[in-house]
């Protein structure tokens, strides 16, 4: 099985086990925000978005914007549409997230390695495929840990499991399904997808943070929480700058 499809799966399944350690550990949650926030973010900005310039030009930052802002407005709409049923509104976020998890599927394809012409634009696709990956499996977690903090108090522990299993199964039906899309499908077109990708993931970035905080009465609970935001900014940081050295070297 592809490691990075497996990878995600497993991080998105530990998001209930990190979420009983976190709710005793708010600054533990503040962490992964940060080291998840910058890593992915980092990985965008520097891997997959000029990898993708580098195959189809600047036209593929429109592709980025669109992944950014279309959810955005959509969730608002929906929002605005829907503000009393509470239950409309999840239903309306787990298929959201389903419906990102199929595409996160189709991605892991292009991370694991695909036939494409030889050259330099082989070579940046490859590489972006591969940053992109990382990039699925480094937001699944906090993606995990989320849902689980959302569904599980309001509806039991069952039903958020079963939230949880049916971003699984999407994956591995975009997974599953997309082997032949992503075989088939010009340069062009995969470094439009991946821009794509890049710009729903720092939508997802965009959102609150995924777990509990502290009281903000509490002395210092502020401070103490950019703390740990940054040092796991800090890690992620860390995790880029090695990245691109291996990249380069």
């Amino acid at each position: 099985m592809n490691p990075y499809l497996l990878t995600s799966i497993v991080a998105l399944a530990a998001g209930p086990a990190v979420m009983a350690v976190a709710a005793r550990r708010p600054r533990l949650s503040a962490a992964i925000d940060g080291f998840v926030m910058v890593s992915v973010a980092g990985l965008i900005a520097t891997h997959i978005l000029p990898d993708a310039v580098a195959v189809a030009g600047l036209s593929v930052l429109a592709a980025a914007a669109v992944g950014l802002a279309a959810p955005l407005v959509f969730s608002r709409w929906i929002g605005w549409q829907r503000a009393a049923d509470n239950h409309a509104l999840l239903a309306f976020a787990v298929l959201a997230l389903a419906t990102h998890a199929f595409f996160d599927g189709v991605a892991l394809v292009d991370g694991s390695g695909h036939p494409h012409a030889d050259g330099g634009a082989h070579a940046a696709l490859a590489h972006g495929g591969r940053m992109l990956a990382l990039s699925i499996v480094l937001h699944r977690l906090p993606v995990g840990l989320g849902l689980w903090w959302i569904v599980a108090p309001r509806y039991g522990a069952t039903v958020a499991a079963l939230a949880l299993l049916s971003i699984a199964m999407t994956t591995l039906a975009g997974w599953w399904t997309g082997a032949a899309v992503v075989a088939g499908a010009p340069e062009h077109l995969l470094a439009v997808f991946q821009a794509w990708m890049a710009g729903t993931l720092l939508h997802v970035l965009s959102g609150h943070s995924h777990g509990p905080a502290e009281p903000a009465d509490l002395p210092g609970a502020t401070r103490r929480r950019r703390v740990a935001v940054a040092a796991g900014g800090a890690v992620g940081a860390i995790l880029v700058a090695t990245l691109s050295v291996i990249g380069t070297g």
